[in-house]
């Protein structure tokens, strides 16, 4: 039987504040019957310091600048994380906001990266992020915010953008509308694995991977009694893999060269959807994987309207909205998405329900 926690000691009094601890979980622990754990067998220590500043003055309402680092080994004593963060945020005398942070990754050795297989390192990296929204008590809220992220080498690249309207046309009425875009490539992104003359091959390829998604809500009071509130969400995600590559026999080397080998012959069959390789260069295909590329698309909605018939008594009708689509990797996000997003596999879903308050 295995064990995990969590202990910390934290001061939220006063100028200076101030978290730190360490949570584990050891390698026999076993939680995924009652939910979901991603990782066993790591011992994570974390440590968060801020100085903040809450008295107005002409320039600022509140300022806060905060120092993170966080560091990660497994139960045999091997470091496998180190980061640091630092990172400010300060609403401004217009009750304006605005803020942004600096990580620096200096060691990441990975057991999950290549799925069972050996611990991987993967490059150090740096990462930073910006954000800036209006005035919050305002009937027209916007926001914006980024985040880029390199890897050594150039081996990661992140590329993250987003932002968020809010109306309130009256006091009854508010629309939300966050449209995002992320950009992922990684050089070393795992594909599959597979057996070659007794040994285990570890298959990874340049990843391209585009998403975008546009989340809308609305909320509106007919009657303080009666509300009808929506959600949806179109979405689409698409990868495109080139440039394949194994693993090699030094996972942990320094440099890319070390941990992986680039496939020198290597052909697609367009009629099967199959990658041939040829690890050992003697005319003849030694393996093959299917192509990893993807193109998903998805839509769900929600729209709910609520009555509450007597107080502490309330009817809820629902209408619930999602399809789901594949399409074409080579197509780009904006044809895919229009021609895609209502397609035949539409499935709707009508739930009611009802509570009634018994009073004392």
């Amino acid at each position: 039987m295995g064990s995990g926690g969590t202990f910390k000691i934290a001061n939220y009094g006063g100028n200076w504040i101030f978290e730190t601890g360490v949570t584990w979980r050891s390698p026999e622990l076993e939680l995924n019957d009652i939910g979901f754990m991603v990782n066993t067998d790591e011992v994570n220590y974390f440590f968060w310091g801020a100085r903040r500043w809450t008295q107005p003055n002409n320039t600022f309402r509140r300022f806060q600048w905060n120092y993170n680092h966080w560091s990660r080994w497994d139960f045999s004593g091997r470091n496998l994380y180190r980061a640091v963060n630092t990172n400010a945020h300060v609403q401004w005398a217009n009750f304006w906001s605005s803020g942004g942070g600096f990580t620096y990754e200096n060691l990441d050795l990975s057991k999950n990266a290549l799925r069972g297989g050996p611990l991987l390192r993967r490059p150090n990296g740096t990462a930073f992020n910006m954000y800036v929204n209006t005035d919050s008590r305002k009937r027209v809220q916007f926001g914006l915010n980024t985040c880029q992220a390199f890897g050594q080498s150039q081996i990661v690249r992140v590329q993250s953008y987003g932002m968020w309207v809010n109306l309130q046309p009256t006091n009854a009425m508010s629309v939300s509308l966050s449209p995002s875009f992320n950009r992922f490539q990684r050089d070393e992104q795992y594909v599959t694995q597979l057996d070659f003359e007794g040994e285990k091959r570890y298959i990874n390829a340049e990843v391209d991977q585009q998403t975008f998604s546009l989340t809308a809500r609305l909320n509106y009071n007919i009657t303080p009694d009666l509300t009808v509130q929506y959600y949806g969400q179109p979405f689409i995600s698409r990868g495109r893999y080139q440039n394949f590559n194994r693993t090699t026999d030094n996972p942990l080397g320094k440099t890319f060269e070390e941990r992986f080998s680039v496939f020198e012959v290597i052909s697609y069959d367009e009629e099967s959807d199959q990658y041939l390789v040829d690890e050992n260069d003697d005319r003849a295909f030694d393996y093959e994987f299917g192509n990893p590329d993807f193109n998903f698309i998805q839509f769900r909605s929600n729209l709910v309207l609520r009555w509450e018939y007597i107080p502490g008594s309330e009817l809820f009708l629902v209408w619930s909205q999602g399809a789901n689509a594949f399409e074409d990797p080579a197509r780009g996000l904006a044809r895919s998405i229009t021609e895609n997003l209502f397609g035949n596999n539409v499935r709707n879903t009508f739930l009611v329900k009802m509570t009634y308050r018994f009073l004392p």
